[in-house]
């Protein structure tokens, strides 16, 4: 899928719970990297909900993206 697809498939799907997350530094961890479309939607998410900060990490990526 493209990236804008993919982006469009994830909107709204991941909720973070603001108790839980504000003013924390998260790590976020994805086993594999292929449009960036889930880590970009899951830390919009975090720091929407006062994260103070958001570092994401993967396993594997796919070839045909820079990371």
């Amino acid at each position: 899928r493209d990236r804008q697809e993919r982006l469009g498939n994830v909107k709204d799907v991941y909720i973070a719970d603001s108790r839980k997350v504000c003013g924390k530094d998260i790590l976020l961890f994805d086993d594999i990297y292929t449009t960036g479309a889930t880590m970009e939607s899951c830390a919009a998410e975090l720091v929407e909900k006062g994260a103070h900060s958001v570092t994401g990490i993967v396993l594997a990526k796919t070839g045909e993206h820079n990371v």
